[in-house]
């Protein structure tokens, strides 16, 4: 990975803390590497922590274009979703074994005219195989769930975004984030 995007996304973590993320996602859609010469129309990027996984989508030209960046290694990225039982185990290892190409950062582009997107609200849902695959492992479509969460005083606004991967098995990948750590931005 360039030395410019690797930058751009710690010092994005880092201004995030600081409250000064606004400006700096522009920056991120403006000059990431992973974008090519494509021109980037709009997107937006969910980054919780410096140490969490961060999930960024790009429109650009004919594409759009999801990087997920793991902060602290493929090994604590969040990917299993469901109840877990000690029969579960052999299975869940398995996965990670299958999944270990997309290590630290992977990028999967989809064809526009197959995704619907709105970056305001952080949606995506594209259906069909993506342009490119990390490694062994190919992305055949990705969906945005929209989650509430009410508890007593407090509402917690979420968006799970599930991709549907294949190395020698079909696994589904759920990221999700609360709303407030998921900002937009566009080429103006």
């Amino acid at each position: 990975m360039p030395f410019k995007l690797i930058k751009i996304y710690f010092l994005t973590s880092f201004f995030f803390f600081t409250g000064l993320i606004f400006p700096l996602l522009d920056l991120q859609a403006k000059t990431s590497t992973a974008a090519g010469t494509g021109s980037v129309v709009n997107g937006f990027a969910c980054i919780p922590s410096l140490r969490e996984t961060r999930f960024q989508v790009l429109e650009i030209d004919d594409k759009i274009e999801v990087l997920v960046t793991n902060a602290m290694g493929y090994d604590f990225m969040p990917q299993f979703e469901a109840p877990v039982s000690v029969f579960n185990i052999p299975f869940l290892k398995m996965q990670g074994e299958d999944l270990k190409d997309l290590g630290d950062q992977f990028v999967f582009k989809f064809a526009k005219d197959k995704c619907e997107f709105n970056a305001s609200s952080f949606l995506l849902n594209c259906q069909g195989a993506a342009t490119e695959s990390k490694g062994a492992v190919k992305a055949n479509g990705i969906s945005t769930t929209e989650i509430t969460e009410k508890y007593a005083g407090a509402i917690y606004e979420k968006r799970k975004f599930r991709l549907a991967l294949e190395n020698q098995n079909t696994y589904f990948v759920s990221l999700t984030f609360d709303k407030q750590f998921c900002r937009t931005f566009d080429k103006n």
